[in-house]
């Protein structure tokens, strides 16, 4: 049992700070205005379980308190089987997260989404299942009687969780038609393959002829190295005559060139004979020329000797401190002449002397660029006698036009064995190509064969699976019955128990004036919704009344007995309970005297539940004798807050 022990709201809607025990037993009274904060309570009780209001509202913007403005904060004391739980959330603050713990251990997840998980795994439940045990309101009573018979039917589906079953329905029918589409495909593969097949047979049963290429292709090779051998011979043949008749044309061209070199011999003959070679022993010369050489240099030396004794003289005439006209004696006058004369006779005799050394040089020099000139006529005459006498016989232009008809026969038949040949080389290469095409077909043939096999091999596999579809097929179909024939099984469970309940619970509230009953509109098996629309039919005096017909009281009344037949029936299914339950807002027009059997059903019901908590939310003036405990809901200044008493 779920059993809701302290709340803690602070900047929570319209409330600041406020500190509320959970935990008296009986039946409280929350009274006030409209909109003095009175359904915030239950609210933030449902929100901290599940992150939801009953209201629709999960903006943390929707959910402060816009006095305040500061965030808010709000905590959850309760206790699920003797074990103390604590929720804590805190949004528009520093500390903002969502907090879970047991005793002291702190169960909160890496995200306050995981937390979330955590703390409805905890409950055991879905939001639906609580709401349909701890809160029963006026909003659910116009659902489930004044609504129309679909919005009923979803209601009670949303109640009950039956909606796991339209859920396995649906995944099971998208299974169906998954399967479905795959076999259909598997199938069109298969019909492709067996299509496929019989185009191989077609190929692997055709002729393929077979003949000789190895053979056909060795005789065209030994027919192409015979025109090969008798070409190499021509070529052989041709390519002397080519040198041969190159020679020829060579030792022409030389005749003409012997010609002209007999020619220019027989001129450089006259012109050697008119060039007669000196007759001077130039070693004579050679020898006189270097003592004359010698000699120069002597003369050179006594030249410049005698230039300091005329430039010594010059000196002596200049620096004398005695005048000529006072000189006693005339000695330095003569010895200047005697001085000079001499010198002067060494420059003349050394001036001549050298002249005629340069006279012999180039007379040595001339004869003997003539000698030279000389010799080298003669060397160059004897070169052209024995260039001369190298020529051989000289071939007549006659030979040479033979060799020339001969090399172009060679060279006709060259090109007829090359033609040959050229023709040989394409038939051969035909042979080879259609030998190749042959291999290819051989092996193109192993290949479609393998394929074949295989596609054979994958036909049977696809068979199978088609097989195995099948089944799958009748499994998927048969597991959907099920699932609709369970669901129309729990629809009549539930449908038989709340009108079984409606029926004690109105029979109590209405004191016996009239009763109610759910009916169930579901359709065939075989239809792809079920639980579509539930009906509620109302029997005054054993008559059937349309919904328009009732009075306020009986759509109050049926409503309550509809609820709490909700309730007690979501408890027995469920096997769990909440010690504390909420009504909002349930009473309506009803009279005090139809306000008292209301209390006494509802705390029938509780106490057949285990119920130990019932509180009231109601705006109108109710016996205060009747609540153990009063929570006065007031709003002053648009901050909410509770005072609270016991009853009469």
């Amino acid at each position: 049992m779920i059993t809701p022990k302290r709340l803690v709201l602070d900047g929570w809607l319209g409330y600041d700070k406020e500190d509320i025990d959970l935990s008296s037993p009986g039946i409280t009274y929350v009274r006030g205005n409209i909109g003095a904060g009175k359904s915030a309570v239950p609210e933030a009780i449902y929100y901290l379980l599940y992150g939801k209001t009953l209201r629709g509202k999960d903006s943390v913007n929707d959910l402060v308190n816009k006095i305040i403005d500061e965030g808010y904060e709000i905590c959850l004391y309760f206790e699920i089987d003797g074990v103390d739980y604590q929720i804590k959330e805190i949004r528009g603050r520093s500390t903002s997260g969502l907090y879970f713990y047991k005793g002291d251990r702190d169960l909160r997840g890496k995200t306050d989404p995981e937390t979330r998980k955590r703390i409805i795994a905890t409950l055991g439940m879905s939001d639906q299942v609580f709401q349909s045990l701890a809160f029963l309101g006026q909003n659910q009573t116009q659902v489930l009687v004044e609504g129309t018979p679909g919005a009923r039917g979803k209601a009670l589906v949303d109640i009950y969780s039956l909606e796991v079953y339209d859920a396995a329905i649906n995944i099971l029918k998208s299974d169906l038609t998954n399967v479905k589409n795959d076999k259909i495909d598997k199938e069109r593969e298969l019909d492709q393959l067996l299509s496929d097949i019989n185009a191989i047979k077609e190929t692997i049963t055709e002729d393929i002829p077979n003949e000789d290429f190895d053979g056909e292709i060795e005789s065209i090779s030994v027919k192409i190295s015979n025109a090969n051998s008798k070409i190499e011979k021509i070529r052989g043949v041709s390519n002397d005559l080519i040198a041969k008749i190159a020679k020829q044309r060579g030792l022409r061209d030389k005749q003409k060139k012997l010609e002209e070199l007999e020619k220019n011999i027989e001129k450089k003959r006259i012109q050697l004979q008119d060039m007669k070679r000196p007759e001077v022993d130039l070693s004579e010369l050679r020898a006189e020329l270097q003592e004359l050489r010698s000699k120069q240099v002597l003369l050179v030396e006594t030249v410049t000797r005698a230039k300091r004794e005329i430039d010594k003289a010059n000196r002596l005439v200049n620096t004398c401190p005695i005048t000529e006209e006072d000189c006693p004696v005339d000695v330095p006058k003569k010895h200047k002449e005697k001085i000079i004369n001499r010198c002067n006779k060494v420059i003349q005799s050394s001036t001549e002397k050298e002249q005629d050394t340069g006279i012999l040089i180039s007379k040595l020099e001339k004869n003997k660029k003539d000698t030279q000139e000389h010799d080298q006529l003669a060397s160059t005459i004897k070169i052209e006698e024995d260039n001369l006498k190298a020529f051989g016989d000289i071939p007549t232009a006659e030979d040479t036009v033979h060799d020339e008809e001969k090399l172009e026969k060679c060279r006709d038949s060259l090109k007829v064995g090359s033609d040959k040949i050229s023709k040989l080389q394409a038939e051969r290469e035909k042979v080879l190509s259609r030998r190749a095409a042959y291999r290819e077909i051989q092996i193109m043939k192993g290949k479609l064969e393998t394929a074949l096999k295989e596609k054979q091999d994958k036909i049977d596999r696809i068979g199978n699976e088609i097989l195995a579809f099948d089944e799958e097929l009748k499994y998927t179909a048969s597991a959907i019955a099920v699932f609709k024939k369970t669901k129309l099984y729990k629809i009549d469970i539930i449908i038989d128990l709340l009108n079984k309940n409606i029926k004690s619970i109105l029979g109590e509230i209405s004191d016996g004036e009239y009763s109610a009953e759910f009916v169930s509109q579901k359709k065939a098996e075989s239809s792809d919704r079920l639980l579509d629309k539930i009906s509620i039919i109302v029997h005054d005096d054993y008559k059937s009344m349309p919904i328009e017909l009732w009075s306020g009281g009986q759509k109050t009344e049926v409503g309550l007995a509809v609820l709490l037949s909700v309730w007690k029936t979501a408890t027995d299914l469920a096997g769990r309970s909440v010690s504390c339950l909420w009504l909002d807002e349930v009473f309506g027009p009803l009279d005090r005297d139809a306000v008292d059997r209301v209390f006494t059903s509802v705390m029938d019901v509780a106490r057949g539940l285990g119920t130990t908590s019932v509180k009231i939310i109601s705006h109108r003036d109710l016996d205060t004798r009747l609540f153990d405990e009063i929570w006065s809901v007031r709003q002053d200044s648009g901050i909410s807050s509770i005072e609270i008493s016991r009853g009469n």
